[in-house]
């Protein structure tokens, strides 16, 4: 399942940087904490 959100450009920008820090990308950033 694909679902769009909106993010807002600072919180974008804080969780791609916290994605690169951990060396995963920001899908499984996410997945992680949902």
């Amino acid at each position: 399942m694909r679902t769009t959100i909106d993010l807002p450009d600072d919180l974008y920008r804080t969780l791609k940087a916290r994605a690169a820090l951990n060396r995963v990308t920001l899908r499984e950033l996410i997945r992680r904490v949902a």
